[in-house]
């Protein structure tokens, strides 16, 4: 990944590492992408909430997770685009009632 970010700092690209540094305990690494994204997002450019979504998820940013997974089915992503990376780290949040329901609403289960 970090490989790919020399060729193209992409917004699904930079999601993607923040949310393998957030798994491999490289929380530092994983808010210096995650502010990146908000920066690039805040002069206009159009960063995807599912980015943002995976690299909150790599953190366990719960109320960070439900704003941006909101924010994402609003934008009506892809939902694949939201479990690339995120598959069963993603499952593991269904305990929370609000992350459970949006969760339904993307994938209508």
């Amino acid at each position: 990944m970090e490989r790919a970010l020399a060729i193209s700092r992409a917004p699904i690209f930079l999601g993607v590492l923040a949310f393998v540094y957030g798994n491999d305990a490289r929380a530092a690494d994983a808010r210096q992408i995650l502010s990146e994204m908000e920066d690039r997002r805040a002069q206009g450019e159009y960063v995807p909430a599912f980015a943002l979504f995976n690299a909150h998820l790599g953190l366990e940013d719960l109320p960070e997770m439900r704003a941006a997974l909101a924010q994402a089915i609003a934008e009506r992503a892809a939902p694949l685009s939201l479990s690339m990376c995120g598959g069963e780290w993603f499952d593991q949040f269904r305990s929370d009632p609000e992350i459970d329901r949006l969760r339904r609403e993307l994938y209508g289960s």
